[in-house]
């Protein structure tokens, strides 16, 4: 038997490793007549594979998309293998970044292709400016919350500008036209009253009565100094508000006589008093 045209001739009738296309086979036999026959072979079309995507409309999401639109060529059925190891037609979830798949039919032969997401807008960025008593927030965006020290929605903190009426740490949230959301790194902020008079309603002292320890506690930034007078009006203990911790303060009276002491701070001629009993 021959398939290159009588160059050479093997025993068995079983030729491998053909090609496509249209071969001609030579028949011997043992008194060396010969006859021939004509046979066409054939294989499927290449094998491809064509995406689509879904990219991601805010900056560090993961909502990308990416699917077989078709497969051409090769023989079905056909297994699918994604990079991030899914077997689906579809995959969801996915960041930015480039995706790929290999497609393998039911003769084991390969196809490839790749997708990249891509981020459509770039990061949200709101940043927080102090304005005398009033926070304002970076312009511009459909929607604003503003944040307390604590992580909490502030209600009806809703516009781009807010006055907070205590001290403490603010941050505010935003939302674009796109729907894409981004906060802002959080902003201290401290109101500071001159005026003595104006931190009586700020101020308190607790517990009165009490056997030992008081605890000062403000809402707005102290700039006076406090001190603590006897029932004789002389001043046992005067307190630097610069060692305020955060608006807070704890006293040990213990040390102290029993009997009626006035927490005093003073500004500008101003005088505050508040009275404690030590029992």
């Amino acid at each position: 038997y021959d398939d290159d045209n009588g160059q050479s001739f093997q025993s068995s009738n079983i030729f491998s490793n053909l090609t496509a296309g249209i071969s001609r086979y030579i028949i011997m036999d043992a008194n060396g007549c010969t006859n021939s026959i004509m046979d066409t072979i054939t294989e499927p079309d290449s094998l491809s594979v064509t995406l689509r995507s879904t990219d991601i409309i805010c900056y560090g999401d993961s909502n990308g998309s990416a699917s077989v639109d078709s497969v051409d060529g090769g023989t079905s059925p056909y297994t699918y293998l994604w990079s991030n190891g899914e077997t689906t037609q579809n995959i969801t979830g996915l960041a930015a970044g480039l995706v790929n798949i290999i497609v393998t039919d039911d003769n084991n032969c390969l196809a490839t292709n790749s997708v990249i997401i891509t981020e459509l807008n770039n990061p949200v960025i709101v940043m927080i400016t102090i304005n005398g008593t009033t926070l304002e927030a970076t312009p511009g965006f459909l929607s604003y919350q503003w944040i307390d020290e604590n992580g909490n929605n502030i209600l009806g903190a809703t516009s781009q500008n807010y006055t907070p009426n205590t001290s403490g740490y603010y941050s505010v949230k935003v939302m674009d036209n796109n729907g894409c959301n981004g906060e802002s790194e959080v902003k201290e902020f401290n109101i500071i009253i001159d005026a003595v008079e104006d931190i009586s309603s700020h101020l308190n002292v607790y517990p009165n009565p009490t056997d030992s320890w008081i605890t000062i506690e403000s809402k707005v930034k102290i700039d006076s100094d406090i001190n603590i007078l006897n029932v004789f009006g002389e001043v046992v203990e005067t307190i630097d508000y610069k060692l305020f911790n955060d608006n807070f303060e704890k006293i040990n009276m213990s040390n102290f006589s029993k009997g009626i002491y006035l927490i005093q701070l003073i500004n500008n001629q101003t005088i505050i008093n508040h009275k404690i009993i030590l029992q």
